[in-house]
């Protein structure tokens, strides 16, 4: 065999073995994430091969300062290591040449250390003659992490208010985090804004907030809820109105609408007292003359025109306090004016309005 054959089949021994120990797989999994001074800690390696597995091979550890190793078993039977300086324990698989099955090693650690601190697992298995691979999986520990409770709101939940309302965050700040909240319920991080200081709002809101550390971990939340009360005076016209309810209406208030002559908009019946005042519903009204029925209500957390439930003609309101608003020109929305139906050109809270919408 000349020089250049010789070569080659050196390197294709060499890829032989290097593909066999790349077929070995070892995962790491820590039975928890955090732990505290006294505690103890599993740690499972399991060990698994895509192709036949070797007939001997060494799994190295290398455990974080602070850690004392207690005990290990492999399939369910004691396997001790050899303990080596700085933290390392080697375990020796197949001596006497026979193939090792696959399996799962564990080890027990308890914790020595009372710091606070982010501590971080090495591992690696080396087939007699090949290189390494590393052990994948879990490998960071929270030790003695610092308690980080979740922000306080003030003022407390279920506050009601008029026009607008101061709204602050409290809390401890020996954890060394950042405030965030949001408003309403977070579908991505962008909805997490930074609390800079003291902010107002000005119509109901559903808020949330955490305390966010410099090492990634996060505080419970905390939720809150306030609501604005209002005023919303509806004009009523000599004859029949279609009004929308635009807040939460309390028992007494909805006796305002029981004085009056009501038939809900989408059926042909008269609304039961039971069923009258709902925000968002929508009601004939009569009157025997020019009138204006003032309602006083919390305002709902959604504000606006609901999305159409069905394909077809509903009668939908405009909810909430805010002002009014002017319609795109994609939207179509109908109202009851001057005793005839007539094209709406804005919406506004306390009128109710018919839209369609295709199948």
């Amino acid at each position: 065999m000349n020089g250049r054959g010789l070569f080659f089949f050196l390197l294709f021994l060499g890829v032989q073995q290097y593909s066999g120990l790349a077929a070995l797989c070892a995962r790491r999994s820590l039975s928890a994430n955090t732990a505290i001074a006294g505690t103890l800690l599993e740690v499972a390696i399991g060990l698994s091969s895509t192709d036949s597995m070797p007939s001997a091979f060494i799994l190295t550890e290398t455990l974080p300062d602070g850690l004392q190793f207690l005990s290990a078993i492999w399939n369910e039977k004691p396997f001790v290591p050899e303990e080596r300086e700085a933290q390392m324990l080697k375990w020796f698989f197949g001596p006497g040449g026979k193939t090792v099955s696959e399996g799962i090693l564990k080890y027990q650690l308890r914790v020595q250390t009372g710091t606070p601190q982010k501590v971080f697992f090495a591992g690696s298995l080396q087939e007699l003659g090949a290189g390494c691979v590393p052990v994948s999986g879990e490998r960071i520990l929270w030790l003695n992490p610092l308690e980080c409770s979740a922000p306080v709101f003030s003022p407390e939940s279920e506050t009601v208010f008029e026009e607008e309302l101061r709204i602050s965050l409290l809390g401890d700040s020996a954890a060394g985090g950042d405030f965030f909240f949001c408003f309403g319920e977070p579908e991505s991080w962008d909805d997490w804004l930074p609390y800079e200081g003291a902010f107002f709002i000005h119509h109901s809101q559903q808020l949330h907030a955490q305390s966010w550390l410099a090492d990634g971990r996060a505080s419970p939340t905390a939720n809150v809820k306030y609501y604005r009360r209002g005023n919303c005076p509806i004009p009523l016209q000599r004859g029949w109105n279609l009004i929308g309810i635009p807040l939460e209406l309390s028992a007494k208030e909805c006796l305002k609408l029981q004085e009056k002559h009501c038939i809900l908009a989408n059926n042909t019946g008269y609304c039961s007292p039971e069923k009258l005042g709902r925000c968002g519903q929508v009601l004939w009204i009569f009157s025997p003359e020019d009138d204006c029925l003032l309602l006083t209500g919390l305002e709902p957390f959604e504000r606006g025109v609901q999305p159409l439930s069905k394909a077809g003609w509903e009668a939908v309101a405009f909810v909430g306090l805010q002002e009014n608003m002017r319609l795109k020109t994609t939207e179509t929305f109908w109202t009851w004016e001057n005793n005839c139906y007539r094209l709406a050109t804005q919406l506004q809270p306390g009128i109710g309005y018919w839209q369609f919408q295709l199948p």
